[in-house]
Order: C-alpha cells, then sequence, then structure tokens
C-alpha cells in the first residue's frame, strides 16, 4: 500500500426537528499552495525564521511562521474558531469559480449573521486523531444555522488557518483547503448545515 493523504468534505442539511434533508459525501482535491508552504514553515528548523511567504485572506503576502513563541498561546496553524467568528475555521460561500492553487479566499464568502444571505456560524472544533489501522484520520466540523428568512445555496467551502502573529497586523488568516461542490447544497430557513473536511493519512 503506498503512503498517501485522503481529503473529503460532507455536507448535512436537517431541518429545525434534527430530520435529515441532504447529504453529501465527495473526495476533495484542493489543498492549496498556501498549505504546502505553511507545512514547509512548520518543517523548517529556524520557526522563528519567517521561512516561507503565505497569502492571508486580504490578498496581502505574509512571511510565515511570525510568533513570540514566548507569549505561551500564540496561534501557528489554529482552526478551531468560537461561535460567530467567520474569519477562520471552516467557512462556506456562494461562490462558484474553479479551485486554482494559489486561491487564498473563497470566492464569494457567506458571513456570520441572521441577515439576508447570511449564516449563523458555531464554533469550528477539531476531533482527535482516529481511524482503523493502517489509516489515521480526524475530522474538521462546523455547523451553521440558516435564520435569514430565505434559502441560501452553498457552493463552494474552505478551510482558513489563523496565525497570531508578533507586531503589525497582529493576526493573519490563510486559506488552506478551498473546494467548488460537485452538487450545490440548498439550506432552507430555519434548517441548519454541517460542514465537515475528514482528512485521512495511511503508513
Amino acid at each position: 500500500m503506498k503512503a498517501e493523504i485522503k481529503l473529503e468534505y460532507e455536507l448535512e442539511v436537517r431541518d429545525r426537528r434534527g430530520r435529515l434533508i441532504s447529504r453529501q459525501r465527495r473526495r476533495a482535491r484542493s489543498l492549496l499552495k498556501n498549505f504546502a508552504g505553511a507545512l514547509r514553515g512548520l518543517m523548517y528548523e529556524g520557526v522563528q525564521g519567517q521561512s516561507v511567504t503565505l497569502r492571508d485572506t486580504g490578498g496581502t503576502n505574509r512571511l510565515y511562521p511570525n510568533l513570540n513563541l514566548g507569549a505561551g498561546t500564540s496561534e501557528i496553524l489554529g482552526i478551531n474558531a468560537g461561535a460567530g467568528i467567520d474569519a477562520y475555521g471552516l467557512q462556506v460561500g456562494t461562490g462558484s469559480t474553479a479551485v486554482t492553487r494559489d486561491d487564498y479566499s473563497l470566492a464569494a464568502k457567506i458571513n456570520h449573521g441572521a441577515g439576508a444571505g447570511q449564516l449563523t456560524y458555531n464554533a469550528s472544533t477539531v476531533e482527535a486523531v482516529d481511524g482503523t489501522p493502517p489509516a489515521s484520520q480526524f475530522r474538521v466540523i462546523r455547523t451553521y444555522t440558516n435564520s435569514s428568512g430565505g434559502s441560501i445555496t452553498v457552493r463552494e467551502i474552505g478551510l482558513v488557518a489563523h496565525e497570531n502573529r508578533t507586531g503589525a497586523p497582529a493576526d493573519a488568516y490563510y486559506l488552506i483547503i478551498r473546494d467548488v461542490l460537485g452538487t450545490p447544497i440548498e439550506v432552507p430557513d430555519t434548517c441548519c448545515l454541517t460542514a465537515r473536511y475528514i482528512i485521512s493519512v495511511t503508513a
């Protein structure tokens, strides 16, 4: 068996009573250049040496990593965003622009909120590594509630990592995964969407 990194996404829509409306699970193929750069930066021996350049979600190039390791609580590649925080973690959007390796943001991110075209973002969680040998896997999970008063169609998903930096800007956000859904998924008003990225490796 050859070594492999396997990436999948899974989306479920349920009504207010928890009844399943729709579900899809697909193979994802969109680990971006930012992902490779971040991995190289984390492996580089001079972790404070700012060994690579990543493009943040605003389109600005940042030297990475750029941390004050003595601060004790700095995030290097954090994706466990809290409830209501849509700047990082698992994001969803309405854009359908084809994925390229240099993507740095979703084409049209859906913002957190209860207004028209918005979804309420709950916390992004990262499960412990598990799986049946020879595979090891973990899932990144986030749920969203539609309280906008209308139906919202999700066409893209992505994973944005947070770096707590020293100096200006104090925080930076990097898109490391993006996928345009094979089949867009509709989230009716009052319903909930659960999105998952499943990351697996084999030995």
